[in-house]
C-alpha cells in the first residue's frame, strides 16, 4: 500500500523560500532539504541575516488549520467555544473531558478549586470543566426551547470533581437547588471525591 504523499505549503513571507507540512517540518523549496529547528522555533539565515520564522506548532496551525480541525471533528472532538463563545477557536474537548490546544498541540490540565469543581484555563479566561463535558450530553426533550445557557449541570452522585459523562445531566437551576434541599447527602463534602490514578485530563493516544 502506498503512503499518502505529504502535503507541503509555501510559507507566505516573501523573504523565505521555504515550505511547511502538517507535522511542522520545514524544508527549502528548491533543494527539498529539511531544516532542523532550534528548540521549538525555526531560525533561518538569508543573505547573512538570521531570522525567526516562528514556532513549530504555530506554523502547523497557521498553514494547516482546516486540516487539523477537520481531523479533530472526525474523531468526535468539539470546539470549546460552542459552550464559551468568547474563547479562542483552537481549543477542543472530547467526551472524556480531555481539553486540547490545537495551536500548540498540547493538552490542558484541569485544576480543582476550593469548591470542589474542576476548572480549566482557556484563553482568555478560566471555564467550568463539567460544562465542557456537557457538550456531549443531550438536553432532555422536556427542556425544549432551552439552550445550554438556560440550564446547569447536575452531578448525579454529588461528587463535584466526577466529570464522567455518565455522571452528568442537564437541568434547570431551580431543579438543581430543589434536589440539594431534599437530599442532604448531596451537600458538598471535600472528603467525598472521585478518586483517579491520574489527573482527569488524559494524554493517552487511544483517546485521540
Amino acid at each position: 500500500m502506498k503512503k499518502n504523499k505529504q502535503e507541503w505549503k509555501k510559507i507566505k513571507e516573501s523573504n523565505f523560500n521555504h515550505e511547511v507540512n502538517i507535522k511542522g517540518q520545514i524544508r527549502n523549496v528548491k533543494s527539498k532539504k529539511k531544516i532542523k529547528p532550534k528548540s521549538y522555533s525555526y531560525r533561518i539565515t538569508i543573505d547573512g541575516i538570521t531570522k525567526t520564522i516562528g514556532s513549530i506548532n504555530e506554523l502547523r496551525w497557521q498553514y494547516f488549520k482546516g486540516e487539523i480541525t477537520s481531523n479533530l471533528y472526525f474523531r468526535g472532538w468539539k470546539k470549546v467555544n460552542a459552550m464559551y463563545k468568547n474563547t479562542k477557536s483552537y481549543y477542543f474537548v472530547n467526551e472524556y473531558g480531555d481539553v486540547y490546544n490545537a495551536k500548540l498541540d498540547r493538552f490542558i490540565q484541569t485544576t480543582e478549586k476550593k469548591d470542589g469543581y474542576l476548572r480549566v484555563h482557556i484563553k482568555p479566561k478560566e471555564v467550568i470543566h463539567h460544562r465542557l463535558v456537557g457538550l456531549f450530553i443531550p438536553i432532555d426533550k422536556k427542556y425544549k426551547g432551552l439552550t445550554y445557557n438556560d440550564l446547569t449541570i447536575d452531578h448525579i452522585n454529588s461528587i463535584r470533581n466526577d466529570n464522567r459523562k455518565e455522571n452528568l445531566r442537564w437541568m434547570t437551576i431551580q431543579e438543581n437547588l430543589s434536589l440539594s434541599h431534599k437530599n442532604k447527602n448531596r451537600e458538598y463534602n471535600k472528603n467525598r471525591v472521585y478518586k483517579t490514578k491520574k489527573p482527569f485530563v488524559s494524554t493517552s493516544s487511544t483517546r485521540t
